[in-house]
């Protein structure tokens, strides 16, 4: 699953090893401290970013549906979200596309059965995602 593997591919030795070479060449001409100053306020500022997303999840599921919108799985977790956030319409919307990725998605399956089950059907019926 894209959202979860992160693999180390053996073709990033090339690329990395050159990467080394461009870091260290400011080392020579007596400007390393500011270029690392300025790569750590940037890789700063990403964190900052990215932990802002990773600590909600609907935020977090509603990124993960925007860079990965064929994954089943990161549809229904929006879904599981939505719900979670008191939003059951939003959340049959996800679910229900989840499950037309993949119509053998039971936890999916299982979840909108549980939203029809505690709302009427008629307030889930509809919206896009």
């Amino acid at each position: 699953d894209p959202i979860t593997e992160r693999p180390l591919y053996l073709a990033w030795l090339g690329p990395a090893l050159l990467l080394g070479q461009v870091a260290v060449a400011p080392a020579r001409r007596g400007i390393l401290l500011p270029a690392a100053a300025g790569v750590l306020l940037l890789a700063a500022g990403a964190t900052i970013q990215r932990v802002r997303v990773w600590t909600d999840p609907l935020r977090l599921w509603a990124d993960t549906v925007a860079k990965a919108p064929h994954s089943s799985l990161a549809w229904n977790n929006l879904g599981a979200a939505r719900r979670e956030a008191g939003d059951p319409v939003g959340a049959a919307v996800a679910v229900r596309r989840a499950l037309q990725l993949d119509p053998a998605n039971r936890t999916a399956r299982l979840q909108l059965l549980e939203l029809e089950f505690s709302e009427p059907v008629a307030t889930l019926q509809g919206r896009e995602p």
